[in-house]
């Protein structure tokens, strides 16, 4: 594969990359006896509806196979997409967003709250902020109370994928300055972020619980490129219709980003471009039981938090087994690598639940690379499950390591009191190398 005049070994990348936006191109070499080449384009991309990739869409103009014999494109479609799910199995199936009929009622329990969503949706179409801003001029709407802060890049200046998306918080902040800067995306950062989508897409890329939610609020849309769909992202998720608890905050991010749009329409306002050095801000006070909300122009920066990795994080086994561990078992001087990774590709263990990313916790020894233990775990039990695994592997081996290499300060702050109790060194790495090595040899493996 060609890009940029450069040669590719297409065993050796994926296509994210160095396809990163709409138009992008490479050219393909197949089969370097015959030189077939073909011009690749990321055309569009598209909201994510739970679709696993790779999956072939569709077919146009025409189609040869290797002998220069036509055939029918939408036969080589089913056919293409039969070997997929013949190598990636049940988890290329498209995931499955239909809701029991509790959880449907939950959702619309407070109609209210729904509709006042809505509207502020219909607001937001209406006023075509695409048409007046670009995706890369951001807006900070900075939440009351516990919320936070979002980061807002209005889309559709290109005349196609309408719709805003929401990055929440640090997590989302770090990921939205990547896409801006167009770098290679952190492979965890994907599924560890936080943040909310907006799209407008047309009735059939809507999933059936879209579609009935908007139905039983009574509200109507025709056309391409009309209907509102929505999409919460949540760290160690696959993308999921909205919960209850991302109302408000949307509600209250649309009524934000309609107001600066509409100063913009009016020349009351210039949004500047990411580049800058500092962005336009939408932060508020409270005046009595009201917020009162102000323009401002800050430069992005993460939120401070809590020091997690100087306080002293809670012990979830007993300091007893600790002690016994202490006082029976050897210790040897290889540093172990010990690391708790998303996995790329979901599961999703009952019809109705959310699917997730589980975690790998995988421990390596530095000087062989040899696994010394691994196990997958829900993206959210990471506090209860991480030290005891660190116990079992270690009454396992019959040995204690005397150095542990961590990578996250996530890790680092779970595992200091056991590595405390156990005299073990334990400290952070940029990268952990042999980590990377062996979940690249999996996931090779497994695709």
């Amino acid at each position: 594969m060609m890009s940029n005049d450069a040669i590719i070994d297409e065993s050796e990348v994926r296509l994210d990359q160095f396809f990163f936006a709409e138009k992008d191109s490479a050219v393909y070499t197949y089969d370097f006896g015959d030189d077939w080449r073909h011009r690749i384009v990321l055309e569009k991309i598209l909201p994510y509806d739970g679709t696993l990739v790779p999956h072939c869409l569709e077919g146009v103009r025409g189609v040869w196979d290797e002998s220069e014999i036509p055939v029918d494109s939408q036969a080589l479609i089913a056919e293409i997409n039969a070997q997929f799910e013949e190598i990636w199995g049940a988890t290329l199936s498209k995931v499955d967003f239909t809701l029991e009929d509790d959880q449907r009622n939950r959702l619309l329990e407070d109609q209210t709250l729904w509709e006042e969503l809505f509207n502020a949706i219909n607001t937001y179409k209406k006023i075509k902020p695409w048409e007046v801003l670009a995706d890369d001029q951001i807006l900070v709407i900075q939440l009351p109370d516990i919320l936070g802060t979002a980061y807002c890049s209005v889309l559709g200046a290109a005349g196609e994928d309408f719709g805003l998306g929401i990055y929440l918080g640090n997590s989302g902040l770090r990921l939205l300055q990547q896409l801006l800067h167009g770098t290679d995306i952190n492979r965890d950062l994907i599924t560890t972020y936080h943040g909310l989508h907006l799209s407008f897409v047309d009735r059939e890329e809507l999933a059936d619980d879209d579609y009935q939610l908007i139905k039983g609020l009574g509200f109507r849309y025709h056309g391409r490129n009309q209907w509102p769909m929505l999409r919460s992202f949540k760290p160690g998720y696959v993308p999921w219709l909205l919960d209850q608890e991302d109302i408000k905050p949307l509600t209250l991010i649309l009524k934000q980003v309609i107001e600066a749009v509409n100063q913009v329409k009016a020349k009351a306002l210039e949004i500047p471009v990411a580049s800058a050095e500092k962005w336009y801000t939408r932060s508020s006070v409270k005046v009595g039981k009201r917020l009162k909300w102000e323009n401002d122009f800050m430069s992005p920066e993460m939120t401070e938090q809590k020091n997690t990795s100087a306080q002293q994080a809670p012990l979830v086994i007993s300091e007893l087994e600790l002690r016994q561990a202490k006082k029976t078992l050897s210790h040897f001087n290889i540093p172990v690598e010990f690391s708790a990774k998303f996995l790329p590709v979901p599961t999703q263990d009952q019809t109705y639940e959310r699917p997730y990313f589980p975690r790998m916790l995988l421990a390596i020894e530095q000087k062989q690379g040899m696994i010394l233990y691994n196990d997958l775990i829900k993206p959210d039990a990471l506090e209860a499950e991480l030290q005891k695994a660190f116990l079992t592997m270690i009454n396992r081996l019959e040995q204690i390591p005397r150095e542990v290499i961590v990578e996250s300060e996530e890790v680092e702050h779970i595992m200091r009191p056991v590595c405390q109790a156990l005299s073990i060194k334990i400290q952070r790495g940029e990268e952990l190398t042999m980590t990377e090595h062996v979940l690249d040899e999996m996931l090779e493996d497994a695709f």
